[in-house]
């Protein structure tokens, strides 16, 4: 039966003023309620795309008859709007995850489900997880742990948790009041905020084997067993965050939950999640770097460290994982420049000893800039930038003072021990497929571009001291390779446009130094003329090798730096 438009209006309003008392929202009218929810677009050419911001669509449009979608989206989208990063827009029909044009979206948020009905498309379902997978957000509230029942088993691994069907047994506690507990305060969502009591649906319902981590739970009153309410996950290079609070308008705007439904969904979208009203100029840029010094510190939520320490000019050092605790990097760190050869000449030991110096940028990215000198006849940068919480980007430029021949800058990680899997993404017949550095291929692998790489590595550069190393020649490759931790289940992988990188380098996987590296530029460079390569470090928690070559494939398409 179609709800009464009167009725659930007023019990919106209603909602809004009982919750008042521990969150406001912004005021709005009842004539400006009423004309959001009548003009919900259906289709995602109806939704003009925000022209700042971070993109937030809310799918609704289609829920269990004891869920009045028509209340709870426009107030989700309300308090989500309390964040002013984010952009927050409502499509009244599941079946637009269909459209191409959710790409051009940040975070997609799933606030449906009729289980009685079949729900979106096979095409929706696969559009879906190629959007996530490809470093994109996906939220979930509610009963959207119940999408798809019955038609498709793999949105439990997408979702981290879903519900196990009508028949599987207690559905929740009974509607009433229970306290919210922190499974994780430290966690970026969590940080700073107390426990606190809410009226909703305790969800007791939930099943799946994907690994998800815990940011909220609460104590049943039935059982007396903690079942999650808030988790995290990440797929492929996307982020997920689910939620099953949000019975009703009162649900979501009671206590603390909007606080936590602006936090996660900041957190899938690759932002740093921040205290509710806290979203002037340091929130905006929740991926930069901060100056200490001499140095620069960075805390993603996802990657911790320092860069430019013990007065060396490139590359991140002290490298950790905060959700788990993993170091990542060694001795000299990840994504510093390291040699540097053209016209049968080495530049020193390493650009990273050069003298240099370093500046902030508005952005919240680190410029270092080294001049040219006597000694090396070109002015050279190396700008880093976060691109998402899990990827950095190193954008380098090279300016000669005369022509130069045979330019190379061979860029350089070393990561921690426990990544001892290593790969590179090699081509066979136009195919790519990936191939283990094991031992029995050498103890130093160079995979090239193409055979005018192999002359250029050839050329007698790198008998020169210190440390000359002698590489065995690979299958061609594109400049993608990968790392792996197993038992921490992390994985990083470096990679470069194909033309940026003229080959990908690394010892064999259990070789000491645990280390890779990208040959960029290559060529020659004119006087006068500044020249651009960019390199990525990109980390994956539960990766496949089909997400780093989803990964490379958006770093490839977007926009060079």
């Amino acid at each position: 039966m179609k709800p009464d438009n009167s009725l659930w209006f007023a019990r919106l309003i209603l909602g809004l003023l009982l919750a008042a008392e521990s969150w406001v929202p912004s005021p709005v009218t009842a004539a400006e309620n009423a004309s959001a929810v009548a003009a919900m677009p259906t289709a995602l050419d109806q939704v003009p795309l925000p022209a700042s911001g971070k993109r937030v669509l809310i799918v609704t449009g289609d829920d269990y008859p004891g869920h009045l979608w028509r209340e709870t989206a426009p107030a989700l989208q309300a308090l989500l709007a309390k964040d002013e990063r984010l952009a927050v827009r409502i499509v009244a029909k599941p079946e637009a995850l269909a459209s191409p044009q959710l790409a051009a979206w940040d975070t997609v948020i799933l606030h449906f489900q009729n289980w009685e009905k079949p729900g979106p498309s096979p095409a929706a379902r696969s559009n879906l997880v190629r959007f996530v997978q490809s470093g994109k957000g996906l939220m979930l509230t509610h009963f959207a742990c119940g999408a798809w029942f019955g038609e498709w088993p793999e949105f439990a691994n997408l979702a981290g948790r879903a519900w196990y069907g009508p028949n599987g047994g207690r559905q929740h506690d009974p509607h009433g009041k229970f306290r919210v507990e922190w499974a994780d305060p430290a966690h970026p969502i969590a940080r700073g905020l107390t426990a606190f009591d809410t009226t909703d649906e305790l969800y007791t319902c939930l099943q799946g084997q994907a690994p998800i981590h815990v940011v909220a739970y609460a104590r049943s009153k039935v059982d007396s067993q903690y079942y999650p309410l808030a988790f995290v996950r990440n797929e492929g290079a996307g982020r997920v965050f689910h939620c099953v609070l949000g019975h009703d308008v009162l649900a979501l705007t009671n206590s603390t939950v909007p606080e936590l439904l602006q936090r996660g969904c900041a957190w899938a979208t690759g932002l740093a999640p921040v205290a509710s009203g806290d979203t002037g100029a340091a929130a905006a840029q929740p991926l930069a770097f901060r100056a200490d010094g001499e140095e620069f510190t960075f805390d993603t939520g996802q990657l911790a460290g320092r860069l430019r320490a013990e007065k060396r000019g490139f590359g991140l050092t002290s490298v950790t994982h905060p959700p788990t605790g993993a170091n990542l990097s060694r001795s000299v760190g990840l994504m510093g420049i390291y040699r540097v050869f053209s016209d049968g000449k080495r530049y020193g030991s390493g650009a990273w000893d050069w003298p240099s110096e370093a500046q902030l940028q508005p952005d919240g990215s680190v410029l270092v800039k080294c001049a040219a000198a006597a000694d090396r006849p070109f002015a050279l940068t190396g700008q880093y930038r976060w691109a998402d919480p899990l990827t950095l980007d190193l954008a380098i430029t090279v300016t000669p003072q005369r022509d130069l021949h045979r330019f190379e800058a061979f860029v350089a990680s070393y990561f921690d021990g426990a990544f001892s899997n290593a790969m590179a993404c090699v081509t066979d017949k136009g195919q790519s497929k990936w191939l283990r550095a094991e031992k029995t291929l050498g103890d130093w692998l160079m995979f090239p571009r193409d055979p005018q790489a192999i002359e250029w590595i050839q050329d007698g550069r790198w008998v020169i001291e210190p440390n000359p190393v002698q590489w065995v020649i690979q299958s061609n490759s594109i400049p993608l390779g990968l790392r792996r931790a197993p038992a921490a289940q992390i994985s990083a992988a470096m990679m470069a446009r194909s033309n940026d990188c003229f080959a990908l380098a690394m010892p064999h996987e259990t070789e000491g130094h645990y280390s890779m590296y990208l040959s960029l530029f290559g060529g020659d460079l004119k006087a006068g003329q500044t020249t651009h390569a960019t390199a990525r470090l990109q980390f994956f928690t539960q990766v496949d090798e089909a997400a780093a070559v989803e990964g490379y494939r958006r770093f490839t398409n977007s926009p060079a730096q």
